[in-house]
């Protein structure tokens, strides 16, 4: 029967909704209450209410979601009949005659002007058994944060789904929010999930069976990846513009296929769930507002509540009073969990409270932290996700930034099982467990095995869904870490002269002490009621400073350290350490099991330290302090800096860089010749192709014209080294088609050319600076693969020191990063080869083999790298060496000949080494000895009388002295010894001798030495010897 069917959504569906809404216009809508009634019997009809339950509809933009759950508030009579003729006229003067219903809970005016939801529609309704409150949430993409808002304060959730050809399609399997709503409700904690395929009146549908279960056979396997159960999950047909199987079910003769419960008989019908409602008291804060005191609204979580009960309101730890509680609108006397409630609170302002915050009772405030563990899940993230990585974390209603301070460990997706190895990076579909920093402070926060709705996690970035999961673990906060605690903090300075320790006197306001340490900076006297010196051990040695020093630089805990946190510290309790540096205080906490941190006050407590330490060590003067402060850090510069002038890579990185711009700048200048030139003789370009040659042809023909009358053949030759192209040349002058050019353009060519040969003749230097610059700090490394390959590699990777510390697949793509992640984020594939492409390796390489070439010279190269790095004495023999196998292993690929085994290769390379080292070293010795006995010489021949002294010459007149002044004591010296020989010959020992060695300067004889008998005279530095 034709007319027994339902119109459909295009043409007739105000008429069949209008029909729909006759039937029930009987119906009174409860919100209508006098103002005038009595609270009592309000608050009567609300504590004997039927049982509460929460739900969301979710769903891809226009599905109709805020539709069904206007029908839904009109059918159950929480919307009367005059207002939704006033929507339905309103709608239709703005030309939305079928979004009318919607508009019973899109009461915003740029939401009923789009005709989208934005923030989340509360309203409330009944059946005969429970009571309802519905939240509607946003479909669009931009408003999913909103959405999930939603969500957390939800026991069950309606997921919408437009049956209409195309919209399901767009929603679900084009990127649409149908899969990330249906993922989220599951996170928020989402128990049950009805499935409403929605606009089955439509009429690219007509109520079809087959349409239905498409749609149902395509979402089935999906919700139930997102871990919904069978019985969790129920499919229900539905027209939320005619209202069929709302709550009326639709004809048999229009839909025979499904004769099932209607929406609302199976909402009534659902079972009891299980609360939290014996537990401590948790109820998120999700809105605030002012309305003749400060309102707050929420859902609560866990616990119950009444009328005149004192809270806690955590993080900002503020006691407060309840003096009002409503219920959906209805004055109650108490609340339990799972009812979503509005509260009036005394001893708090509006501005203080935030979403995100919690009420608790005072004996059992929530877990407040900024640091926690979290098992997560990656959902969707193209590229890999490292430490350090950024998100927007969603718990319970807090939103804020977090970041991954630590990848603790992967798990088996299966078994659950930790993997040995600590990650490095996550990636998509992955389930580990990470260590969240919340950057904007304290939040409030609680284990999900305690408080499952208030440890549910979700991150997103960019607009997408990036993980999921549930808080494992809670640790202390960085902020304000030990805060209202009673265990004793301390405090561990380590100064030049030796560790102190002292305790901090006011923990319990630990987190407020930053404030108070600042301005003790410059006062001693409020220092000294912050803190209390406890011990203080000096170090021994300069020699066990500079090691207790370079252990507290690398985070290592010394045996000195060791024993002096475990004689001073309390045996009993758990005391608090503050520790300077993040390293050593995880290094304490993993050997003594001490807690400590590096953070929040204890950084301007030790800046406060270092100031007045003086004055907290009794016998400590400042001026010993500078002494020790100055001789530790002598040391420990000398032990951590070993610098040789010839060997710093820091000219290299500026001369690499140099090349690079000239190169530019030539080319540059020469392209500018060459299109001015060009005008005068346009067929040069085609015979002179490189720019040095071009530039100085144009030089010297100018004119053409003028050089014809005076044509110089060998000249030109000589330019161009080619004889056949110098009398091509001459042949393009004569039939040349350029046009005349004048004197002034000539001259500014001419300019032009001398600079750019200036430039060339600058270039050519800093390269063969270059090359000598490499042969002295990386000699291997450029032997290996050229110098200004192995140069660009320095200067990429900022030092010789830090490309040796680069791992050989590193050192492969370096200079290829871009592209590389580039591959990572769209999962194409990785580079090959970075900056070691421009070595004649690769170039020499099979196409197929060019992969594996690369990776065998970045692993020589890397060899090469760290021995140019970390020898004393570098050559070049390992260079050479490891050429010789990239040649060998190129010849292999090629033929298939064996090499020769790396290690018999590498032990002759460290024989030549050694060899080439030692006469290295003999030849700098040499040097250094010609250098000496050249400046002594100099020395002697300013000392000598009537040579003339450059008075301007500071040094030469200082070097002038110090020859007089050892002439003078080799006289006395000399002296001394004829005495000593006179008295051997009076004393008859015969021919006794004396030898004085001229160049002795210290002012003592040197001892004497006998010699055999000789009858002649010998002269020594001009002193006759007898």
């Amino acid at each position: 029967m034709e007319e027994d069917k339902p119109a459909s959504s295009n043409d007739n569906t105000t008429a069949a909704a209008a029909a729909s809404v006759s039937q029930v216009k009987d119906q009174k809508m409860d919100s209508e209450q006098s103002d005038d009634e009595a609270p009592s019997s309000r608050s009567a009809k609300a504590d004997t209410r039927k049982e509460h339950l929460s739900l969301v509809f979710v769903g891809h933009v226009d599905a109709g979601k805020s539709t069904i759950g206007g029908h839904l508030l009109y059918l159950t009579g929480m919307v009367d009949q005059r207002t939704l003729e006033k929507y339905e006229r309103e709608a239709k003067e703005k030309n939305r005659e079928t979004w009318y219903l919607s508009w019973a809970l899109d009461t915003n005016a740029e939401e009923r002007e789009k005709g989208k939801t934005v923030e989340v529609g509360r309203a409330y309704f009944e059946t005969n058994k429970k009571h309802f409150t519905v939240l509607d949430a946003p479909g669009h993409k931009s408003f999913v944060p909103n959405m999930i808002g939603g969500a957390s304060q939800a026991d069950l959730a309606i997921l919408v789904i437009s049956a209409r050809k195309g919209e399901f399609e767009t929603g679900f399997e084009k990127g649409g929010q149908t899969r990330e709503h249906a993922m989220l409700v599951k996170t928020a904690g989402v128990r049950q999930l009805i499935v409403l395929i929605n606009k089955m009146d439509d009429p690219t549908v007509q109520w079809a069976e087959q349409r239905y279960e498409e749609c149902k056979s395509k979402l089935t396997p999906f919700l139930r990846k997102c871990g919904f159960a069978s019985s969790s999950l129920y499919f229900m047909p539905c027209s939320g513009l005619t209202g069929g199987w709302l709550r009326d079910s639709v004809p048999e003769d229009v839909c025979p296929w499904y004769r099932g419960p209607t929406l609302l008989d199976y909402l009534d019908q659902m079972p009891t769930l299980s609360r939290l409602s014996d537990a401590p008291l948790r109820l998120p804060i999700a809105d605030k507002y002012r309305d003749m005191g400060t309102i707050v609204m929420g859902r609560i979580e866990a616990g119950r509540l009444k009328q005149g009960d004192q809270l806690l309101m955590m993080p900002n730890r503020v006691n407060v009073d309840i003096v009002g509680l409503w219920w959906d609108e209805l004055d109650v006397s108490q609340a339990e969990s799972g009812d979503s409630v509005k509260l009036k609170l005394r001893g708090v302002e509006e501005e203080e409270v935030s979403p995100g915050f919690v009420l608790c009772h005072q004996p059992t405030p929530c877990h407040v932290t900024d640091i926690f563990d979290a098992k997560i899940m990656i959902l969707e993230h193209k590229s890999i996700i490292c430490a350090g990585y950024s998100a927007v974390l969603h718990l319970h209603t807090c939103v804020e930034e977090v970041s991954i301070k630590l990848l603790i460990c992967i798990l088996d997706k299966k078994t659950g099982e930790k993997q040995q190895v600590r990650p490095k990076f996550l990636k998509q579909d992955q389930l580990a467990v990470v260590r969240l920093q919340v950057k904007g402070g304290n939040i409030c926060v609680e284990c999900y095995s305690e408080f499952p709705q208030m440890g549910r996690v979700t991150l997103r970035d960019e607009g997408r869904t990036v993980a999921i999961g549930n808080v494992v673990k809670i640790l202390p906060p960085t902020s304000s870490v030990a805060a209202m605690s009673a265990e004793p903090v301390y405090l561990l300075f380590e100064h030049a002269s030796g560790y102190a320790l002292l305790q901090v006197k006011e923990t319990e306001e630990l987190g407020l002490i930053s404030a108070q340490a600042e301005a003790a900076g410059s006062d001693v006297g409020k220092f000294n009621s912050l803190v209390k010196l406890v011990a203080y051990s000096p170090f021994k040695s300069s020699l066990s400073a500079l090691e207790n020093g370079n252990a507290i630089s690398e985070g290592v805990l010394h045996e000195e350290l060791r024993a002096f946190l475990q004689n001073n510290l309390p045996k009993t309790g758990k005391p608090l350490l503050g520790v300077g540096h993040s390293k050593l205080a995880d290094s304490i906490k993993e050997e003594l099991g001490v807690r400590c941190s590096a953070a929040g006050s204890f950084p301007e407590l030790t800046r406060c330290c270092r100031q007045h330490f003086p004055k907290l060590v009794r016998g400590l003067s400042l001026v010993a302090e500078n002494k020790a402060q100055i001789g530790l850090a002598h040391g420990y510069s000398r032990a951590k800096l070993k610098f040789n002038v010839n060997r710093a890579d820091n000219m290299i990185i500026q001369a690499i860089n140099l090349l690079d711009q000239l190169d530019k700048d030539i080319n540059t200048f020469a392209m500018r010749v060459r299109e001015w030139y060009g005008y005068h003789f346009p067929e040069l370009v085609r015979l002179v192709t490189d720019n040095p040659t071009y530039v100085a042809v144009a030089s010297y023909v100018g004119d053409r014209k003028q050089y014809l009358a005076e044509p110089k053949p060998d000249e030109l030759e000589a330019i161009v080294q080619d004889t056949a192209k110098a009398e091509a040349i001459h042949d393009a002058m004569r039939s040349s088609m350029g046009m005349d050019i004048s004197e002034i353009d000539l001259a500014q060519i001419r300019h032009f050319a001398s600079r750019i040969s200036a430039m060339i003749g600058r270039r050519r230097e800093l390269h063969t600076y270059l090359i000598d610059k490499m042969t002295q700090v990386a000699p291997n490394l450029s032997t290996l693969i050229g110098d200004q390959v192995a140069a660009r590699l320095i200067a990429h990777a900022g030092s010789l020191v830090n490309l040796a510390k680069f791992p050989a697949s590193t050192v492969q793509i370096l200079g290829a990063e871009k592209a590389l992640f580039r591959a990572l984020k769209t999962r194409g594939n990785t580079p090959k080869y970075g900056l070691i492409f421009h070595s004649t390796f690769i170039g020499k390489a099979a196409r197929e083999h060019k992969g594996r070439v690369s990776r065998y010279l970045a692993s020589k190269a890397s060899i090469a790298t760290r021995i140019d790095a970390f020898s004393e004495v570098p050559t070049g023999v390992f260079g050479e060496h490891l050429r010789r196998q990239v040649e060998n292993r190129l010849t292999f690929l090629a033929s298939g000949e064996n090499p020769p085994k790396n290690a018999e290769v590498m032990a002759a390379a460290v024989v030549e080494a050694a060899a080439a080292s030692t006469r290295l070293l003999r030849k700098l010795k040499r040097k250094e000895k010609k250098k000496k006995r050249e400046r002594d010489s100099q020395l002697a021949q300013l000392a000598q009388p009537g040579v003339d002294v450059d008075n301007g010459d500071a040094d030469a007149d200082d070097a002038a002295d110090d020859q007089l002044q050892k002439q003078k004591k080799n006289k006395k010296a000399k002296k001394r010894s004829k005495s000593v020989s006179s008295e051997l010959t009076a004393e008859g020992n015969g021919d006794a001798t004396v030898d004085v060695d001229a160049a002795d300067v210290d002012g003592e004889a040197p001892p004497a030495k006998k010699k055999k008998k000789n009858k002649k005279s010998r002269q020594s530095d001009g002193v006759a010897i007898v």
